[in-house]
């Protein structure tokens, strides 16, 4: 069975503790409206990922012209957090979590692949 968007795995952690759907709601409310910088993108990207609709707007990077505003399928970002996983798990790698990997994929694949994420790699 292919895990679904609108799922939370129940291995996946942030800073050491498991979270229900609605409860991640709420951590992203909290980081919006409370949380350091990069803790309100983080807390912005997990508010559009829990909602009801079946994609996310993201903004290209611009790099060959004027960045545009697209529609990322959430089904497709799982897929693709799937198979980034089973590559790395097939050679045994560790992932290691730095400022220009983006904390947005880094949160996908984890809550996707049910890796552990411990607090001082969690959000670059």
């Amino acid at each position: 069975m292919t895990p679904n968007f609108d799922k939370i795995h129940n291995r996946f952690r942030l800073n050491g503790k498991h979270y229900t759907f609605d409860d991640l709601k709420e951590v992203a409310y909290s980081f919006i409206k409370e949380g350091l910088p990069f803790e309100k993108e983080i807390g912005d990207f997990l508010s559009h990922w829990l909602d009801n609709s079946n994609y996310i707007l993201a903004k290209t990077s611009g790099s060959t012209g004027k960045p545009k505003t697209i529609k990322l399928h959430k089904q497709a970002m799982v897929n693709s957090a799937i198979a980034t996983g089973d590559f790395f798990n097939s050679l045994g790698a560790t992932i290691i979590v730095n400022s220009w990997s983006g904390p947005r994929p880094f949160a996908l694949r984890a809550r996707i692949c049910s890796l552990k994420v411990p607090a001082s790699t969690a959000l670059p």
